[in-house]
């Protein structure tokens, strides 16, 4: 090799230039030594760290080695990290080999790791024994392993780290009492110590964080504020937050984190023209919503005359957890279109767990032209919907040719789960166009419209409808329940205690009210019915009302009609004005009234037989 391609090799360790070293060595050209430097050595000292990574095992290895010229720069660079360890190379002939070079940087620990497959001159065991008694340390090496003892430290050295460690110390404690200070007056933000919420600015504050924060006084809000994300933990220790403003929307755009028990109240009236969204505390929910409770002592009332709007009291998309969440406020809502309208107290669209949330008794919520759900409008596959209770009342009108309105104690539309769940609260729905067209009404106790499980839930709250010249369904547990999208919709342990008055002003279309569900085809299991009739069942005015479904559909075949319904254990108290389990079934023939019914369902005269039941509740 010239000096020429020495320098250039020798600057490419240098600079641990990983690429010209390889070119330099044909990667295969190793065993050169600088002089009395081997190449791992002078890498090792310029801390090499790409090329010692790649060629350490097969450097290591070497013993023999291809001398080439020793730059002056590498005896320098050697005498100046060596210490006393330079005495023992005053023969300028003898070789550094690599575990000796660890030696000499004290980097005792890799020298003990490599000791055994490193390569070795005669003279490495000699040179390794008299560089560590200079640094007064003590050595034993065997064939194969070497052991170092801890450097002894001077009286100068031991001075130095003494007033080093006491003046880490006090850094130490000087901080450490500062943020204590901190945290007791401010908060650090932490789960240990929440940055503390004494007035409205500091809740403002909180806009876009992910921190921990506690609520330490009632706020009050004269202005508009709204806070756009928060990603962390507000804990509301039952404080209130009071609105005096003329409240905008929302009081919080997107929650990726936590809020727990907290108090809203809005004082004054709400009136706004909308177009979309509105709601009084979440737009979108992706956290934790726990012991939310919400009123408003005023009246809202809310216009739209153009898009779709929605309205609701928690959070319009729940993604994932509300809990124990109380509503109270009363609620006008006026469209004049026909777009997907809708209003609920707690959710429009649930994609998440809804559990234990109450509405009030002197809540409601009344409309025109806009769909109503209790506790939300949607409630979609794989969520869930368990132990609420619906106590308000709901009322929809509209005058909409093309409108079918959904009026419904617990949820309008259901495609995932709901359970344990009760409605307490009055339901009304009135469509009063003098035009026939394609809709109708859906109203029900539990779900208007349902797709899948109602589980354990009752319905307790009276239910209305009147319509000049579209059909009506109606029922104590749900409006409407099938199959869509291959789904196995089922209602299981579910009872009514509700007062049908279902008024239908055009005898030509029919009316469907069933104590348990208006239409149905699926599963019904282990359900009672104790419920009243103002109207009679009639076929002349195609009444078709029913003690536990009126319409279902079936396959007629041989003169029988095999139903699309799994009936199991149902139990049904007689009416004066209704004595039928079943009223009329919809097949590839036409449409059958139902004289009588071969399935396991027991009419009862009195209540009392069915209060012995164990499915009672």
């Amino acid at each position: 090799m010239t000096q020429k391609e020495t320098k250039q090799l020798f600057d490419a360790v240098k600079a641990d230039d990983l690429t010209s070293f390889c070119e330099l060595t044909d990667k295969k050209n190793l065993n050169i030594s600088f002089g009395r430097f081997p190449l791992l050595s002078v890498c090792y000292m310029y801390n090499s760290k790409k090329i010692i990574k790649k060629f350490e095992k097969q450097l290591l290895s070497l013993n023999s080695f291809e001398y080439i010229y020793e730059p002056f720069e590498v005896y320098i660079k050697f005498r100046s990290i060596a210490g006393k360890g330079i005495r023992v190379y005053a023969n300028k002939t003898n070789l550094i080999m690599p575990l000796e070079m660890l030696a000499v940087l004290h980097k005792d620990f890799l020298l003990t790791k490599k000791y055994k497959n490193g390569g070795k001159s005669t003279t490495t065991t000699e040179n390794l024994q008299k560089i560590y008694e200079l640094n007064n340390q003590k050595i034993n090496i065997t064939e194969n392993k070497i052991k170092v003892s801890h450097k002894k430290l001077s009286h100068k050295q031991k001075l130095t780290l003494l007033i080093s460690n006491c003046s880490l110390a006090c850094v130490i404690l000087i901080t450490s009492l500062t943020l204590l200070i901190i945290a007791n007056i401010y908060g650090l933000g932490t789960s240990f110590s929440p940055r503390k919420i004494f007035g409205e600015n500091d809740l403002l504050k909180l806009n876009g964080k992910s921190c921990y924060a506690t609520l330490l006084n009632d706020l009050t809000f004269d202005n508009n504020y709204s806070l756009d994300s928060f990603s962390g933990t507000l804990y509301g220790n039952d404080k209130t937050i009071i609105i005096n403003s003329n409240y905008s929307n929302y009081f919080l755009q997107k929650l990726n984190g936590r809020i727990e028990n907290l108090n809203i109240i809005y004082t004054n009236d709400i009136q706004k023209t909308l177009n979309g969204n509105y709601g009084l505390f979440v737009e979108e929910n992706n956290g934790e919503i726990e012991n939310v409770k919400i009123t408003c002592n005023q009246h809202i009332k809310l216009t739209n005359e153009t898009g779709i709007i929605t309205f609701c009291g928690i959070a319009t998309t729940n993604n994932k957890y509300i809990h124990n969440c109380e509503l109270s406020f009363d609620v006008d809502i006026t469209s004049t279109t026909t777009a997907d309208n809708c209003a609920s107290f707690v959710s429009i669209s649930n994609y998440g767990t809804i559990s234990g949330c109450k509405i009030a008794q002197n809540a409601k919520i009344k409309t025109t032209n806009v769909d109503l759900g209790g506790i939300s409008y949607y409630n979609y596959a794989n969520a869930e919907i368990s132990s609420c209770e619906n106590n308000a009342e709901l009322s929809q009108n509209t005058q909409n040719e093309g409108w079918s309105p959904n009026v419904a104690g617990i949820c309008a539309i259901n495609f995932g789960s709901i359970s344990n769940s009760i409605n307490n609260g009055k339901l009304n729905c009135e469509h009063l166009t003098e035009t026939k067209a394609n809709s109708s009404i859906f109203v029900a106790g539990i779900v208007a419209q349902n797709f899948d499980l109602i589980y354990h839930c009752k319905n307790n709250g009276d239910i209305s409808a009147n319509s000049k010249v579209i059909a009506i369904y109606a029922g104590g547990i749900s409006a409407y329940t099938a199959q869509q999208n291959n789904s196995s919709p089922k209602l299981n342990g579910c009872a009514s205690n509700t007062s049908f008055n279902i008024v239908k002003q055009d005898d030509t279309v029919f009316a469907y009210c069933g104590g348990i569900s208006g239409f149905m085809v699926g599963e019904i299991l282990d359900c009672y019915t104790c419920c009243e009739f103002e109207q009679i069942y009639s076929q002349e005015k195609q009444n078709m009302f029913a003690l536990m479904i009126g319409a279902s559909s079936g396959q007629a075949y041989f003169g029988k009609i095999n139903l699309y319904l799994q009936i199991s254990n149902i139990h049904c108290l007689i009416s004066e004005k209704c004595d039928k389990p079943l009223a009329i079934v919809y097949t590839n023939m036409g449409y059958s009234y139902v004289e009588t019914l071969d399935a396991d369902v027991t009419n009862h005269s009195v209540k009392t037989e069915i209060e012995e039941l164990d499915i009672y509740w």
